[in-house]
């Protein structure tokens, strides 16, 4: 998929994402702003994950992906997406995407959400939900952008930094020409 300036794709994770993970989930908006434990989250941390989701992935209800820019005929991270928390009988997951900062503002966001929505309906997931910090104002853009309405708020629904968090819930019906 082509964003203004990028083709943007969506690849398995693998053991070399470690490295992505630990700077990912270690950036200060990023930690601010997801809904992680604040316990800090080492590289050996980031390695045993990998190693872990690689192994027991067949039985997983969690799809993590990294989101990679096409730039000089080379494939570079640019960020992670996920499926989380499949449910294969009511058919609905969450979503959850984080972008290294010098990815932001070009539609990478846009577009790999846009590639989740076509392996949501291959996957026949009928509903995709988000539950965005009320506080972050990019990512609630992006879910808005991304065509995903806003059907609430769960008022203190997380408890991060020793304080309680709201936030906006998202959701997104998926056209997968399912028969029900």
């Amino acid at each position: 998929m082509k964003s203004a300036k990028q083709t943007i794709s969506l690849r398995q994770l693998e053991p070399r994402d470690a490295e992505l993970l630990f700077q990912i989930e270690n950036m200060h908006d990023v930690a601010a702003q997801t809904l992680s434990d604040d316990e800090p989250f080492t590289l050996s941390t980031a390695k045993t994950f990998v190693q872990d989701y690689l192994a027991n992935q067949a039985s997983a209800t969690d799809i993590r992906l990294i989101i990679c820019s096409e730039e000089s005929s080379s494939k570079l991270p640019a960020g992670t997406i996920e499926l989380l928390e499949i449910d294969t009988r009511h058919k609905h997951a969450q979503v959850g995407i984080a972008l290294l900062p010098q990815k932001r503002h070009l539609g990478i966001a846009t577009a790999a959400l846009n590639l989740l929505d076509r392996l949501a309906a291959k996957l026949e997931i009928h509903t995709l939900l988000a539950h965005v910090d009320i506080q972050n104002a990019p990512a609630n853009r992006l879910f808005q952008r991304a065509h995903y309405q806003h059907v609430g708020q769960l008022p203190d629904y997380y408890f991060i930094a020793q304080q309680w968090r709201t936030v906006n819930l998202y959701a997104k019906t998926i056209q997968s020409g399912l028969k029900v």
